[in-house]
């Protein structure tokens, strides 16, 4: 058994409170079905998952208000790094929809991201924008220090194999930190009531929605009484906009009711959904 599951005490920003209540009450019931991926988490591993991101974002110095820019798909690694960075207080921006070179500029300046994770179909572009990266070894161990995005110190992808100038997301994570530093971290940390989540729009760079984790719990207690959302239920993720905020409303509307969130694939795909729906027998979606 993890770490995460024996300790006592845990993170109190909202979002993780409402994740670390689930798993402590129904550790062994499922959260999240990530069918493209073939993955199936339990509230305790989801917690344990995504907690093992938080810690990794502590771990390099990341504190309540930092950024982490996110360029992903609805899949794994995006709803741990939302999760796991709600635990650990920072803000997520993240764009779903495609990313312009523009877009991904603007975003690193006027977010002041401090770590980028992005897809490997992503990594090309970044190269464009911070071709500073290309020219560092594979396995470089030393934090980025570039006059065009001061606040940039890590890029993660999150594909098998390494590439010049980045971490892979799973040598990131920390899944037994000598010290859990996400322990008793909560609002008291924060300098101020912190936008957790920033949707960006891929084309342009800029802000199409920001919610605290407040306003977020909120909107997602809404959603979770409109489709009747309950701990016998199944809810298929259908989003096909406006993506990373209604995955994180997904995923905590559901989390809040011990329900199950099936995501079908990482992109907007019909078939998919029409499959991943005859599997696990869903009796409402979230769009």
């Amino acid at each position: 058994m993890l770490q995460f599951m024996r300790r006592r005490g845990f993170s109190t920003f909202p979002v993780r409170k409402v994740l670390e209540e689930q798993a402590i009450k129904f550790p062994t019931k499922n959260a999240v079905r990530l069918t493209e991926q073939d993955i199936r988490w339990t509230f305790a591993q989801l917690r344990d998952q995504s907690g093992a991101v938080g810690s990794g974002f502590y771990d390099v110095g990341l504190r309540p208000g930092d950024t982490v820019g996110v360029a992903l798909g609805t899949n794994a690694e995006h709803v741990t790094v939302q999760l796991g960075g709600a635990a650990a207080g920072l803000r997520v921006a993240s764009v779903t929809e495609g990313l312009t070179k523009e877009a991904l500029a603007k975003m690193l300046k006027d977010q002041n991201v401090s770590v980028l994770v992005v897809s490997p179909e992503e990594v090309g572009t970044v190269y464009e924008v911070v071709p500073e990266l290309q020219s560092k070894t594979v396995g470089d161990n030393v934090a980025l220090d570039i006059a065009e995005y001061p606040s940039l110190r890590y890029v993660l992808q999150t594909g098998f194999s390494p590439m010049n100038g980045t971490y892979r997301f799973k040598d990131f994570l920390v899944y037994s930190p000598a010290v859990d530093h996400l322990s008793g971290l909560g609002p008291k940390d924060a300098k101020a009531d912190i936008k957790f989540l920033v949707e960006i729009d891929g084309k342009t760079g800029g802000v199409k929605k920001e919610m605290s984790q407040q306003e977020l719990l909120a909107a997602a207690s809404k959603r979770a009484k409109e489709l009747k959302m309950d701990a016998d239920i199944n809810v298929l993720f259908c989003a096909n906009k406006d993506v990373a905020s209604n995955l994180a409303l997904g995923l905590i509307a559901c989390t809040s009711k011990s329900t199950e969130l099936v995501i079908p694939s990482s992109q907007y795909d019909e078939k998919a959904m029409i499959k991943a729906n005859a599997q696990d027998k869903c009796a409402a979606e979230f769009s």
